[in-house]
């Protein structure tokens, strides 16, 4: 599945601005249920909302 959304995400940047990225890193960062994700019109989709940090779980500067 990542490597359809990389090689998506070259063929929209090479549409948009006329020049193919010579390289797309894609990063998943979090995996849903199908059954969570709602399709909507024109193929975007809405996923559920990110879960909330605990407190103090903020990251400290260094």
């Amino acid at each position: 599945m990542s490597r359809r959304s990389r090689d998506h995400v070259i063929d929209e940047v090479e549409r948009l601005t006329g020049t193919r990225p010579v390289q797309v890193d894609v990063t998943v960062c979090q995996l849903v249920p199908r059954r969570e994700v709602q399709r909507r019109k024109y193929g975007f989709i809405d996923l559920p909302a990110p879960p909330e940090e605990p407190a103090g779980a903020e990251e400290v500067p260094s």
